[in-house]
């Protein structure tokens, strides 16, 4: 290589090194530089060094030269020493991040944990509260059942009192009338009373009383067969075809004996004893007199 040749290499050598210069006054100024970065300017280092290297035999005991590559060694130096410091810095970095993301992490969840048994504590109040609630409307509503059978049995054993206090004031004396005063066009002949009653009995005998139609207990002959107003109006028109005087009669009779077989043959004068519901309640309130 001339001298010439020599010269325009160095050249070329000073422009790499400035340019190297430059870059490296970037580095001071940015925060942030890749990696990848700061290798480009240690390879272009690198080359520099080489470039020269190939100078030494021709100029070896150059003192510009020999500065030159104590300057490119201190620049090579301080690159590394900065990429260093750089990958340490963005290492720390790194490890703070990771450690600040892993209490957050923590904080979240424990914070999800928080909220997720506080909401399972109001729920298990509002349960505890509506099962609450409901035990008293039960309560509530058990009271409220008591109370109106205590009215009804109250109002029941009023008017029966009631119903025995005007049957002793007003006692109905049944009066045998004489043979000759029946009706023998409404008589039925022998066997077909004697049919009517086997079925008056039957339908009798299968009579259960409900506990509220049972009266209070009391001798038999003091008790009294009282249907209200309605069930006279019924009684008197479905079976007694509104005979109003033959139906205060028979009951007048009924009211008076202390047999049922007596009483049902004294019902055989009824001029309609069919089957019906308004027999039924008729039969029901002459088992009620009888009740043992």
């Amino acid at each position: 290589m001339n001298k010439e040749q020599t010269k325009k290499h160095l050249h070329f050598v000073r422009e790499d090194i400035d340019h190297v210069k430059f870059l490296l006054d970037n580095l001071e100024i940015n925060d942030e530089i890749s990696p990848i970065h700061l290798q480009s300017v240690v390879d272009k280092c690198e080359s520099i060094a080489s470039s020269i290297k190939l100078l030494l035999p021709i100029s070896q005991n150059s003192p510009l030269e020999e500065s030159k590559q104590k300057e490119l060694e201190q620049i090579r130096e301080k690159i590394l020493k900065e990429f260093e410091n750089k990958r340490s810095k963005g290492q720390k970095e790194d490890q703070k991040d990771k450690l600040h993301q892993k209490l957050q992490r923590k904080q979240e969840e424990k914070l999800r944990e928080e909220l997720r048994c506080e909401i399972e504590r109001k729920e298990e109040e509002e349960r505890r509260e509506e099962l609450r609630r409901e035990i008293e409307r039960k309560q509530e509503e058990e009271r409220r059942e008591e109370l109106r059978r205590e009215i009804e049995r109250k109002e029941e054993e009023e008017r029966r009192e009631e119903e025995n206090k005007r049957n002793v004031q007003h006692p109905q004396v049944y009066v045998k009338p004489e043979p000759s005063t029946i009706d023998k066009k409404n008589t039925p002949d022998n066997t077909g009373k004697q049919t009517i009653l086997v079925n008056l009995k039957r339908t009798y005998n299968s009579i259960q009383l409900e506990p509220t139609k049972i009266p209070l207990l009391g001798p038999i002959e003091e008790r009294a067969i009282t249907p209200n107003i309605n069930d006279n109006i019924m009684f008197c028109r479905e079976i007694f075809n509104e005979d109003t005087s033959l139906y205060k009669n028979i009951l007048g009779k009924l009211n008076t004996t202390e047999s049922e077989d007596e009483a049902l043959e004294f019902l055989l004068e009824a001029p309609n004893l069919q089957d019906s519901t308004t027999l039924l309640a008729f039969l029901e309130e002459i088992k009620c007199k009888f009740y043992k």
